[in-house]
């Protein structure tokens, strides 16, 4: 089987004028429309509560949780305003404390973790107090 029978059978197509790989979109058949449910978006305080809960688990952002969550949260509500609400997901916080974990143990790696997370400090404290 060759590579462009693989990319279709996964549902990728190229793109010959813009040089592009994208996902093959198919409409969902009638059939399955009645086991498709829209479950809505968290409002503001659910949505806040779920960051500050899954933050919570990061034991080196002790002290900053607070502003740190309304930073998250903050991108979030930028990224709807420009886009759609659907561009943004709760995986999306996971996916922060996942970075943020690697880049603090990469820090620790580096013997400089203080200097370093001073840093992100500063600028924390700097946004709190500009609003």
């Amino acid at each position: 089987m060759c590579i462009r029978d693989r990319m279709k059978n996964v549902g990728l197509v190229f793109n010959r004028k813009t040089a592009v790989l994208s996902h093959l979109v198919n409409p969902v058949p009638d059939s399955l429309c009645e086991y498709i449910w829209h479950f809505g978006a968290l409002n503001d305080k659910d949505e806040y509560q779920y960051i500050r809960s899954s933050l919570l688990l990061i034991p080196e952002l002790s002290g900053y949780y607070d502003v740190t969550t309304e930073l998250v949260q903050q991108s979030h509500k930028f990224i709807k305003e420009r886009e759609d609400s659907s561009s943004v997901s709760l995986r999306d916080i996971s996916r922060f404390c996942k970075v943020f974990k690697w880049f603090f143990k990469s820090l620790k790696e580096r013997q400089k973790p203080k200097d370093e997370f001073n840093s992100f400090s500063l600028k924390t404290r700097y946004w709190k107090d500009s609003r």
